[in-house]
């Protein structure tokens, strides 16, 4: 459980919800399997039990009462029990994707095979390496396909359950000295050479493999004049960011004499097979000792034993330096504390422990006290560790889930200027300017995802060498999210009026510079604010001059402005009907739908012929409205209009005015509205 502290605001924390397992012991051991993200818990060798649970919910259950010791808390999850024959130390253990197949590995010669049919082990094969070598590891890319790795090469194998045997796909010959495999995007790397240093990329996808160009990792200058500092598997991750697969590798010696402290280089995979893995980005941690590293958000987070805290980089901000193509980033933020937390709400957890196994993109795991967390990024305490605003909001818009974060920020930056007495239009500018240019790229982005083909997108996908991690969407504050979260703000009267019109206007400017389309709500909600503060002239100005973008919207709030309070409207309304293009008999159905019922039928008296309109269609606006005075006065106009053509008050048939003829006749006790 995490603690709440008042007196430290954590940005981190380990998740609630965790996976509980029996502790490492001298008969269990426990295994991780990322590709399937199950925990394996293995008791005597695995013929007491193996014990596979799941965050995700895994749908085998299988429950023998002797076991019940082994679940220890209400925070686990699905899990599944089996039991096999005890024939030497499991080394590693995974399913298969459908979870129809579980191999082991208790030997550097060979791996086996238990099959499962109705969720319990039924047939065991094992397959040996034809050539001499050592099993260095294993794992699955489809449900029937596995890939053994030995320090001889790559067998690439399908699974033949009916016949119990493995079939070769493909083998590459090459010395292996130790491999990374990252499942997302189905990216395999072999290290080699004297100093481990030269990688050789493979990429999985589709049933198929592919070899790409081998790259090497810089040494360092210690490195480059010993044989020390072997490049170790434990120092290289391989991860995705920004929808892109990246190689961290964690340096412990600086790259040159004048550096101090472990670095992060980030090389970044191309999506063409013949272009090399190239280093873009560096992460400096000025800081020595033992590390880890997890992901979250596309935010790379690097632990730190001995301080216990941790740092926060985004390598999508604007780096502190830039040589020769290379981004060199300092932490985001440099000293954050992962949220102090109770196990069963008892015992106080020792964070940071040296106990800790990171797995990607954000699993911590303590086989001594049987937990598996997930670290979570907690978004609220942002705006108190990272001060300037500008990068702040460039933080929050690459964030999920940060719509309420960043608006709160432009809350904020109005509260604090209220406080000292500063004017908050200057941050606010900067602030709307890169909310909308995200707003302007995601209705770009939206056009162009609507008019792009399944074929178009195929072949995208196609030409990659490697699975196409889609490039989450940024964070998108619309017109919608500002009027309502933002302008609605300024109603409750916590700032001046003025200043809430000022902020207003700074935003309809920044939608007009970044070529965004002003929704009518944005411009009614000014308006309502000019009238209500009196601030007529300065209306008058912004639509004489056209500030105001034309719109049938706006047009009809002019029209409905009461002429005692700002009489230009009516007139401002009908010019920009006008500049609409908006025929006569469009106009009047503009003025009809907004209830000017008289006004209508001045402008058809003006503007039409008088003796064509039909006078169902006004009767019926005019008595919709329930104002007896307005509908009175309809119902005279046209009768005398039928005087003036018929020498007769009636309406004839053909109008189908009956139905209002007896409502006026029950309303005013007489058919007829005037004296002859």
């Amino acid at each position: 459980m995490n603690l709440q502290n008042e007196e430290e605001d954590y940005v981190l924390n380990l998740s609630d919800q965790r996976i509980d397992f029996k502790p490492v012991s001298k008969n269990v051991s426990v295994f991780y399997d990322e590709s399937n993200r199950q925990v394996f818990i293995v008791i005597d060798r695995g013929s007491e039990a193996i014990i596979v649970k799941n965050p995700d919910g895994f749908v085998m259950k299988f429950w023998y009462e002797k076991l019940k010791e082994f679940f220890t808390s209400k925070y686990s999850l699905e899990f599944s029990i089996c039991s096999i024959q005890d024939r030497g130390n499991i080394f590693s253990i995974k399913f298969s994707p459908n979870y129809e197949i579980l191999s082991l590995q208790r030997s550097v010669e060979y791996v086996e095979f238990f099959l499962f049919k109705n969720d319990q082990p039924q047939e065991f094969f094992t397959h040996k390496l034809k050539k001499n070598g050592k099993i260095l590891g294993f794992f699955w890319t489809n449900n029937n396909e596995i890939v053994i790795i030995s320090n001889n090469g790559i067998d690439y194998l399908q699974v033949l359950a009916d016949k119990k045997c493995l079939k070769s796909l493909k083998c590459f010959s090459l010395t292996v000295d130790w491999f990374v495999f990252q499942p997302a995007s189905g990216i395999l790397l072999i290290a080699n050479g004297t100093f481990g240093n030269v990688i050789h990329p493979f990429s999985f996808r589709l049933s198929n493999v592919y070899r790409l160009n081998k790259f090497e990792i810089e040494l360092t200058y210690q490195t480059k004049n010993t044989n020390n500092n072997y490049l170790q598997e434990r120092d290289v991750t391989v991860v995705n960011l920004y929808g892109k697969p990246r190689l961290l590798i964690l340096k412990h010696q600086p790259i040159a004499k004048d550096q101090f402290g472990a670095r992060v280089i980030v090389y970044t995979f191309h999506y063409k097979k013949d272009l090399q893995p190239q280093k873009t980005d560096v992460l400096i941690t000025n800081l020595t000792g033992r590390f880890a590293i997890n992901i979250v958000d596309d935010i790379v987070i690097i632990h730190h034993q001995t301080t216990k805290s941790s740092m926060i980089f985004d390598i999508n901000l604007s780096a502190n330096e830039i040589v020769d193509n290379v981004k060199y980033h300092l932490p985001i933020i440099s000293k954050c504390a992962i949220r102090p937390y109770k196990i069963n709400n008892v015992i106080d957890y020792d964070l940071y422990s040296p106990n800790w196994v990171i797995f990607q993109p954000n699993i911590i795991i303590d086989a001594k006290y049987g937990c598996l967390w997930f670290l979570e990024l907690n978004l609220e305490f942002m705006e108190r560790l990272i001060k300037n605003v500008p990068i702040l909001i460039d933080f929050l818009l690459l964030r999920r889930n940060s719509k309420s974060i960043i608006l709160k920020v432009c809350r904020n930056i109005v509260n604090i200027s209220k406080k000292y007495g500063q004017n908050p239009i200057g941050n606010l500018s900067l602030v709307f300017n890169k909310l909308n240019l995200t707003y302007k790229e995601s209705l770009i982005n939206n056009r162009q995802n609507k008019t792009m083909t399944t074929t178009m997108l195929m072949t995208i996908e196609s030409s990659s060498s490697f699975d196409y991690i889609r490039h989450k969407t940024m964070t998108t504050i619309d017109q919608k999210d500002i009027l309502s979260n933002f302008f609605e703000y300024f109603t409750e009267d916590r700032i001046d009026n003025n200043l809430g019109i000022a902020i207003v206007f700074e935003y309809v400017h920044s939608l007009s510079s970044h070529d965004i389309q002003i929704d009518f709500f944005i411009y009614e909600f000014l308006i309502n604010h000019l009238i209500k503060s009196g601030n007529y002239y300065q209306m008058h100005q912004f639509l004489q001059y056209h500030v105001f973008t034309d719109s049938t919207h706006l047009a009809c709030l002019l029209l409905s402005l009461s002429r005692k309070k700002y009489p230009y409207g009516y007139q401002l309304g009908l010019d920009m009907l006008k500049r609409l293009n908006k025929s006569d008999d469009e106009i009047v159905e503009v003025l009809l739908s907004q209830n000017q019922i008289i006004r209508a039928l001045r402008y058809v008296e003006k503007h039409g012929d008088i003796y064509s309109v039909s006078a169902r269609k006004f009767l019926e606006a005019a008595f919709a409205t329930k104002d007896v005075k307005i509908f009175h006065q309809v119902y005279k106009f046209f009768q005398l209009r039928n005087l003036k053509l018929r020498n007769s008050l009636e309406f004839v048939k053909g109008e189908n005015c009956i139905i209002y003829e007896r409502q006026f006749e029950n309303i005013f006790g007489s058919k007829i509205s005037v004296l002859l």
